[in-house]
């Protein structure tokens, strides 16, 4: 699956912000403020999939007293009591595997995005503080080089 459509998405959430931005009198060349509230507008749009998957984890602690229910029925007959669960296993399946296939490919390829754009920020806020704090000396003058070296 190419990633071209979430790319061009991503690119124009961030775009629109930071169009709002310039156009309120920030500076232009600040992204800071729009990369942050590009996070939080994902954050806003994968709630619906939280609850979503708040609901599955109900249902299947709704599931428990069947499983007992289950064990209990079959505790002296192993054979019967595996059967019995499978079926169980396999009628829930029917549901689940695709939605949280579909879940789960929607949701990785943000985190990627996710991770990628804090990793570069950090790394961003990281060097112009070194470069701000921690500027780098005086070149050697040759001499220096020459006894260094020597």
């Amino acid at each position: 699956m190419s990633l071209d459509v979430l790319y061009a998405a991503v690119s124009w959430v961030l775009l629109r912000w930071h169009q709002l931005f310039s156009a309120i009198g920030l500076p232009p060349g600040n992204w800071a403020l729009s990369i942050v509230l590009l996070v939080i507008t994902v954050r806003l749009l994968l709630v619906p999939l939280f609850i979503r998957q708040v609901h599955h984890q109900r249902r299947l602690q709704q599931l428990q007293p069947k499983i007992a229910a289950l064990r209990e029925r079959h505790r002296d007959d192993r054979a019967a009591q595996l059967r019995a669960l499978l079926k169980l296993q396999q009628e829930l399946m029917l549901y689940g595997v695709p939605a949280s296939v579909l879940i789960s490919g929607l949701v990785f390829p943000l985190g990627v995005l996710l991770y990628w754009l804090t990793s570069n920020v950090w790394t961003l806020a990281q060097q112009a503080y070194v470069n701000r704090f921690h500027p780098p000396g005086p070149p050697a003058s040759p001499e220096r080089r020459t006894v260094a070296q020597g």
